[in-house]
């Protein structure tokens, strides 16, 4: 009986050993487990949340950031043409006073001819001077009078409306080159051509465009 009882002893206590060794083998395999998922350095600060759109750059309201800006339009404050003799040959007399006058001019209280709208006397299309310096013009002595070219000009902000001023100025320009024998320049005195007419009046046209927006 005390045998027996002996036996009972010793295999209950190798049973506690055993559960015991098992239970430790557990533990440490958890804490191993634990040491190598956790990072070599903890943070003092939170792990910043970075978004997709963020990380691509793009932000509420991107369009409008990314929108292009209009081309600006180059001013033009006046607009300058010339009318010249072949070389070696000038206007002047009665007949170039003749011509001016047909084509619709006027000599104003400058000494300068205009042409005016409606023959108002106050708003007026363009002006037209002498190539001569100071570019005015002897009325009582045109007879004797005589230039190498005539300038025409305008000045955008005292045109109400500059495109008709433009056409009407060329077009008196392209009348008095025929009628006088003469040739239609560019503010550079170089022979003006349509690609430029209409290149000018394109940019006066985008120019209004702007000032009426």
């Amino acid at each position: 009986m005390r045998i027996f009882l002996l036996g009972c002893v010793v295999l209950f206590a190798f049973i506690l050993i055993l559960a015991a060794l098992k239970s430790r083998k557990v533990n440490t395999s958890a804490t191993r487990r634990r040491r190598r998922d956790a990072p070599l350095f903890e943070s003092s600060t939170p792990e910043k949340v970075v978004d997709a759109d963020s990380a691509l750059g793009l932000y509420e309201h991107d369009d409008t950031v990314m929108e292009e800006k209009p081309a600006a339009v180059a001013k033009i404050d006046y607009v300058i043409m010339h009318v010249m003799a072949p070389k070696e040959e000038r206007f002047g007399g009665y007949r170039l006073l003749q011509t001016l006058l047909g084509c619709g001019l006027r000599l104003g209280r400058d000494k300068i001819f205009h042409r005016y709208c409606n023959n108002s006397w106050q708003e007026k299309y363009f002006s037209l001077t002498s190539v001569n310096r100071p570019g005015t013009f002897d009325l009582p002595n045109m007879n004797q009078f005589s230039c190498p070219g005539l300038t025409l000009f305008m000045v955008i902000e005292d045109c109400l409306q500059p495109l008709q001023s433009f056409d009407m100025m060329y077009r008196t320009a392209k009348q008095l080159a025929e009628e006088l024998g003469g040739e239609v320049w560019d503010e550079n005195r170089e022979p003006i051509r349509e690609p430029m007419v209409k290149m000018i009046r394109h940019d006066l046209e985008k120019q209004m465009m702007v000032t009426v927006v």
